[in-house]
């Protein structure tokens, strides 16, 4: 099949995929030594299907990371639908120990989670199959153009958390004998080990965040927690385990956290050596344009360069070689990115700051200069800038200059990411109350106005127009100029 063809061509193993994969190797393991456990009770055997539920889910990111495809989107229904049940047999789990109470309204409750889970992930899947797919560029993977249903689904699912925290405060509160403390303890350890991962997460997918750093701390606990609720519940259990198995687990924790660190440390190495090698040939093929007898190699369907350089899967180079390959003489070179044009000009000021004197009274000269030769699209940027400079009494201003610089790249990052996750139909009425809530503050004051000259809103019909002209469905209108920051 022609898909497959496509998946395998575009395997990409990177930290991520690493990362993910420890964390269903783990949960996998102590699904397997939970289920081999001889007499179990049913409480251990509610528990060892969380894990292997989770080893499931968690497998579904790897396969999100690892594959560099449009049709990676597809691990959104692994993650939905597998994450519901883990917090259903949770609270089976708390239920069922130490004994088993209330088990009329245990089994109602089972039963009618599972109804919504049914139907709340079929819609989920009836929904996305065939849905737009988009990429996140913060959080390195492709998902659902679907941002409200995912918002409708992430609901139920803390609704399903929430089901479980009050089942086992009110088991705490309900057992008087000395395995209330150890059920507050397992409850606590769990919504740890849930939830601040789930936080994070949001956190690198609003740009807010580095990839890499949520990688390892989802990892992390993810193994130590959840190795925690197991050290916990062992001690409190009727069931029994040796000591050796007690020695293996933590040998086992031990040793995967030790890979993680090891692979974070190589993988960043081995990213940073295939960047300095790429752009070692972009800049071959800058310099030399068509002239250089290497630029055919350069962009060869069977290489991965020419899909590294603008961002497209090797199956689809063929008819992008047909683009790019211009034999007119004024564009010899054949490589244009109207849309990528005001980045690589505020990337040419900003390596332009990075070389200016050190001395304070040069560097103010030369960023004046520098700044005063940028376009309107540079506006917002250029005020803020030159506000900053002229009320900055630190010892070093060109550090905190460029400091200052690269926050406002970061917080522009930041909210671009947020706004790209609105749905075209209301990206105007959503955009308008974040111009009127933020942009108009004294924080942004600087690019509100630079924004304010090409942008107005029309209430009555909900739209926007940017310089006079309707912004078009697909948002590409505001992929411009100053709204850059968005």
């Amino acid at each position: 099949m022609q898909i497959i063809k496509e998946l395998y061509d575009s395997i990409y193993l990177n930290f991520y995929v690493f990362g993910s994969l420890l964390a269903s190797v783990f949960t996998f393991l102590i699904g397997i030594f939970l289920t081999t456990l001889k007499n179990r009770s049913k409480s251990t055997s509610r528990l060892a299907t969380v894990f292997l539920v989770l080893a499931g889910f968690n497998a579904s990111y790897v396969f999100g990371s690892m594959f560099y495809h449009p049709f990676a989107a597809y691990h959104r229904w692994g993650t939905v639908g597998l994450i519901l049940p883990v917090f259903i047999y949770y609270t089976q789990w708390i239920f069922y120990f130490p004994e088993d109470t209330e088990k009329t309204f245990r089994r109602r409750l089972f039963v009618i989670q599972w109804v919504i889970l049914i139907l709340a992930v079929g819609f989920f899947y009836f929904k996305t199959l065939g849905a737009q797919v988009k990429y996140h560029f913060a959080g390195h993977y492709f998902d659902f153009d679907e941002e409200a249903l995912s918002g409708r689904i992430a609901a139920i699912i803390l609704a399903y958390a929430l089901i479980f925290l009050l089942v086992g405060l009110w088991k705490t509160y309900k057992i008087k004998e000395k395995e209330r403390w150890a059920i507050l303890k397992m409850t606590i350890n769990v919504m740890i080990a849930s939830f601040i991962p789930v936080i994070l997460n949001r956190l690198s997918r609003e740009g807010k965040m580095d990839r890499g750093d949520f990688m390892t701390s989802f990892v992390v606990f993810t193994v130590l927690g959840f190795f925690f609720v197991v050290l916990l519940y062992f001690a409190n259990t009727h069931d029994r385990t040796t000591f050796m198995a007690k020695i293996v687990g933590i040998s086992l924790v031990t040793f995967l956290l030790m890979m993680q660190g090891l692979g974070y440390f190589t993988m960043q190495d081995r990213e940073e050596e295939f960047d300095r090698l790429y752009v070692q040939y972009t800049e071959r093929i800058l310099e030399n344009g068509h002239e250089s007898p290497n630029l055919t190699m350069y962009i060869d369907p069977q290489k991965d360069i020419i899909k590294y350089i603008i961002d497209q899967p090797s199956y689809q180079a063929p008819e992008i070689n047909k683009k790019l390959y211009n034999t007119k003489e004024e564009d010899k070179d054949g490589l244009d990115f109207p849309l990528a044009q005001a980045d690589f000009r505020n990337t040419l000021v900003y390596e332009r700051i990075l070389r200016a004197s050190e001395d304070e009274e040069t560097f103010k000269t030369q960023v004046t200069e520098i700044l005063g030769k940028t376009d309107r699209y540079f506006e917002g940027y250029k005020d803020s800038l030159l506000n900053f400079m002229a009320n900055d009494k630190s010892i070093n201003l060109k550090e905190s200059f460029i400091k200052q610089m690269n926050k406002l790249n970061k917080e522009a990052f930041i909210v671009s990411n947020i706004l790209a996750n609105h749905k075209d139909n209301v990206f105007c009425s959503e955009f308008n109350k974040f111009f009127n809530k933020d942009l108009k503050s004294e924080k942004n004051k600087f690019f509100g106005t630079a924004i304010e000259k090409h942008y107005s809103f029309d209430t009555s019909t909900e739209s926007c127009t940017w310089d006079g002209e309707d912004v078009d469905a697909d948002k590409k209108s505001f992929q411009k100029g100053d709204i850059q920051i968005l």
